[in-house]
């Protein structure tokens, strides 16, 4: 999004075409308030896309069209039917969209990089509990597919990608009351340096109250949470919402 979509050929339509807007199949709604370009959930809130987007600014909501903003799935797939599209028998993507069956996320990655031996360390004690062959086929959170024996189930707590372990524990071991972002953007300017709001750090989970606390600079920011959340991963992006409407705000990327 940020490099391809947003980046090279948002540019290319309205810098070289000269094209007055750009269209996406993004489930999202952009509604002007007083001048100002806001980003609003779609009718299809099941489908909801915002998080996606958070580094969207005011150049690209005011040249952005979400036709797919006042349907459900179910409506768009009736007018592919009822008009015989390609797309009227597509399968709903829920993995890598480049990823199609019978291969798995897994296998390609496998296939990409090989087996490479490492560690599997109990993060309460740092005992070895067993060995993996590489760690880019887990994530945080996960617990099938781990296949180590222990007297209670154990899940992903943490990655660390340069020494090859992947730290297990159990599921209290994945709770966490904040993070820290960095890279942060804002769909409009934002002038308080504290606020609360709603936070996504995952695209499919239930936005949690939080409070975020911005540095001076607006560049990075510690998010802390009304109640502790599992499954905060380095690498993925935590999205702020309204708590009042769930329009979004902004968000940055989990150190």
């Amino acid at each position: 999004n940020r490099t391809i979509k947003w980046g090279r050929l948002f540019d290319y339509a309205i810098d070289t075409l000269g094209c007055d807007y750009v269209a996406s199949g993004h489930y999202a709604r952009i509604i002007d308030d007083n001048g100002i370009k806001k980003m609003y959930p779609a009718k299809d809130e099941k489908k909801d896309q915002q998080y996606y987007l958070f580094e969207l600014n005011q150049r690209h909501l005011s040249r952005i069209l979400f036709p797919l903003c006042d349907y459900v799935k179910e409506e768009i797939r009736q007018i592919a039917i009822d008009n015989d599209l390609p797309s009227k028998s597509s399968k709903e993507s829920q993995d890598i969209c480049f990823i199609t069956k019978p291969m798995t996320t897994k296998k390609y990655i496998t296939e990409k990089l090989g087996h490479k031996k490492g560690d599997f360390i109990y993060i309460k004690d740092g005992r070895k509990l067993g060995t993996h062959d590489g760690f880019y086929q887990y994530t945080i959170g996960q617990r099938k597919g781990i296949g180590i024996a222990f007297e209670e189930p154990l899940y992903v707590v943490k990655l660390d990608a340069e020494k090859n372990i992947v730290y297990v524990g159990t599921k209290e071991d994945l709770y966490e009351k904040s993070c820290h972002i960095s890279d942060v953007k804002f769909q409009y300017p934002c002038e308080a340096l504290e606020f609360d709001a709603l936070v996504k750090i995952r695209y499919n989970m239930q936005a949690q109250k939080a409070r975020v606390f911005l540095t001076a600079d607006k560049s990075s920011a510690e998010i802390y949470f009304d109640e502790p959340i599992t499954s905060v991963t380095s690498g993925q992006a935590a999205v702020f919402y309204d708590v009042c409407d769930k329009h979004l705000i902004g968000g940055g990327w989990i150190d």
